[in-house]
């Protein structure tokens, strides 16, 4: 089974223009290979629903693993603890925003470095600072778990993120900010997703794509994993020395990646069943389902509380959870 993980912001997206046109023979080959494509991003669930219709309808991981979202019907096993949001099942792995705005307010005050939050900014700024239209900044604005800031003392930055460290929420730098948040991470969520894709189909070949400090933890996690190039990727490239460094920044890299990722696995497993589901095929009832619905025990309905909770703690357990390191601007 192959499962790609992406970032989307300077990686499938431009970083400028928000545009995946030049990853979409990619978009269109993944989805035609029946591979599961998961987006882990720092987008919000209504920035998501932007995609609905444009993007494969796999899980996704909002607000740097505030939340996992997973198509309804998707696994062919019942997930505890899920809540219904539109064609979603959300799993929240997160601590509530508020908590990321007090704690960001009190390691400003405490260390003396000037900050802007996400939430002191108008719709206006955000436009100014995102490229966004209004109704965009409204959605990006709309968020359940993070909080995004700027620095207004770059030079003195690493000073407000050990600040921010010592109240007990962690942060991380994404391609266009820096995020506040709770316990949990892009990798604790992809870890958790990991699992679900192998209780359903055995062992999982996944790859890893990002390009911000952000991915680094998700991307670990991987088989395979490629950075795709930006300002961040000299940082990205010590964090993980095993990666590929994409030729392209954009999604004219991540689409050249994807196309070396297709190749390699037809090689490997020319003439292997695939066993994924297209967007199409997810509905009320997941095409998985209907594959494996005779496949044996091994599928066997999931309802297991204690497992779950296992699952959700894994990446902790294995040491994914190390403290967030000091970037400098």
């Amino acid at each position: 089974m192959r499962v790609i993980f992406s970032d989307l912001d300077g990686a499938l997206l431009d970083p400028h223009n928000y545009s995946f046109a030049e990853a979409s023979e990619a978009l269109h080959s993944i989805q035609s290979a029946g591979i599961p494509l998961v987006i882990c991003t720092s987008r919000t669930s209504a920035q998501i629903e932007l995609f609905r219709g444009q993007l494969p309808c796999h899980p996704v991981i909002i607000e740097n693993g505030g939340a996992v979202l997973i198509p309804s019907g998707y696994f062919p096993f019942s997930i505890p603890g899920t809540q219904q949001r539109n064609r979603f099942e959300a799993i929240k792995l997160g601590d509530c925003r508020e908590h990321a705005i007090v704690a960001l307010r009190h390691a400003s005050e405490k260390c003396g470095v000037p900050v802007r939050g996400f939430s002191e900014l108008t719709t206006t700024e955000i436009c100014e600072l995102t490229g966004f239209n209004a109704d965009e900044a409204e959605r990006a604005n709309a968020r359940e778990f993070d909080e995004p800031f700027i620095s207004l003392d770059p030079e003195r930055t690493p000073e407000l993120l050990c600040a921010l460290e010592q109240t007990g929420k962690r942060w991380t730098r994404g391609t266009h900010f820096y995020h506040a948040f709770g316990p949990s991470d892009k990798a604790s969520a992809a870890w958790m997703l990991l699992k679900f894709y192998e209780r359903a189909f055995g062992d999982v070949e996944s790859i890893g794509l990002g390009d911000a400090p952000s991915d680094i933890d998700f991307m670990q996690l991987m088989k395979r994993c490629v950075i795709v190039r930006s300002e961040f990727s000299p940082m990205l490239q010590k964090a993980l020395p095993q990666a590929e460094l994409a030729a392209w920044p954009g999604p004219r890299g991540w689409s050249d990646s994807i196309g070396g990722f297709l190749n390699a696995a037809k090689t490997r497993v020319a003439g292997a069943k695939v066993y994924a589901c297209s967007c199409a095929s997810i509905s009320n009832r997941s095409s998985y389902g209907r594959d494996l619905e005779n496949a044996g025990s091994h599928f066997e309905e999931y309802n297991d509380e204690h497992d779950f909770e296992e699952w959700c703690s894994g990446p902790s357990a294995a040491g994914f959870r190390a403290p967030s390191p000091v970037l400098h601007d």
